[in-house]
């Protein structure tokens, strides 16, 4: 009787295990939890909850990510984000621009996103601003916190180091937008951007220079993933994800998006010291394609500002290490 009475109740267990698996895996110690039972407690990824992303980021933080065994972490950035603030009122926040046009054209778009972590907002509220004064016509998409293109389940790359850039650029496709270009909080355009989303127009992306090579950041695993030998990386000449435009009615755009978009998705293809770029770069060479502006062009500082500069780069003022704020609320 004992024996019919276990198995029932292991027959019990065993059909409601998609029901009660989530409690289980959330009766564990976050050190223990992998991104399969992490996600197993989100009810809905496309309309993640507060907790939902506070789990999140206790998993990137402290769980059991044995994706990034292979890496050194003291040499790796981004294999966390802050999703949220420290306050209650520190919430993701997104929204729509619209600069120099009334909102009636998708044509081009600019993306600016930063996490809680270190200054990126005050980044981006600088880079804004900055645009909103510029001769720039289209939409600006930004987001703080939280992850984008949530519509369309993407939130599954939380753990993938960057790869809210290329969701970012999902998003913007899925909303419409012909041409995307992606600038991080630490640049500000020294020209006007219309010429260059022109440019997309022919060449299908828009891509800064940089003066490394691939090789020395690369690892075995990621080299594999993307279709070279680390020997090959070591000859391929790096871009700056910082700033990069895409093209969604190019093929050629077109392509390279789908490229990245699906390396994300690969165990390995993001997951070296430079996470997004060398897949980035990678995928470049192998279709052939080089910048289209040099990295001579990026002023690194304000003095560094020439008569050929494009853009200026300060990285302090988004990464030093000051008190957390809450920036005020965009209009």
């Amino acid at each position: 009787m004992r024996k019919i009475i276990l198995i029932l109740l292991c027959v019990v267990v065993l059909a409601s295990w998609g029901t009660i698996k989530p409690f289980f895996y959330k009766c564990l110690p976050i050190s223990f939890q992998t991104k399969e039972m992490v996600f197993a407690q989100i009810r809905d990824i496309t309309h993640p909850t507060v907790q939902d992303y506070a789990l999140l980021q206790r998993y990137l933080e402290k769980g059991n990510r044995k994706e990034l065994a292979h890496m050194d972490r003291s040499k790796v950035r981004g294999y966390r984000y802050q999703f949220m603030g420290e306050t209650k009122d520190e919430l993701p926040e997104s929204g729509v621009i619209h600069i120099n046009h009334s909102g009636e054209s998708k044509e081009n778009c600019i993306l600016v996103y930063a996490s809680y972590n270190k200054q990126y907002i005050k980044g981006l509220h600088r880079l804004i601003q900055h645009l909103k004064e510029s001769d720039f016509k289209g939409d600006i998409l930004y987001k703080i916190g939280g992850w984008p293109n949530l519509e369309e389940g993407d939130l599954t790359l939380a753990p993938v180091g960057y790869a809210f850039k290329v969701c970012f650029f999902r998003e913007a496709k899925r909303l419409g937008y012909q041409r995307a270009l992606w600038l991080d909080t630490s640049i500000l355009p020294l020209v006007s951007l219309n010429p260059f989303f022109d440019g997309m127009r022919s060449t299908g992306y828009f891509v800064m220079g940089n003066s490394n090579k691939v090789g020395p950041y690369f690892n075995p695993l990621s080299a594999r993933s993307l279709g070279v030998t680390l020997e090959e990386s070591h000859q391929i000449l790096s871009c700056s994800a910082g700033l990069f435009g895409l093209d969604f009615s190019h093929p050629i755009g077109l392509q390279v998006f789908h490229d990245w978009y699906q390396a994300a998705h690969d165990p390995y293809a993001f997951f070296s010291e430079r996470w997004d770029q060398n897949a980035l770069s990678v995928i470049l060479y192998k279709r052939g394609l080089s910048a289209t502006v040099p990295i001579e062009t990026l002023a690194h500082g304000q003095e560094r500002i020439s008569s050929d500069s494009l853009f200026l780069i300060e990285r302090d003022f988004v990464t030093k290490k000051t008190p957390k704020k809450l920036e005020k609320k965009l209009d």
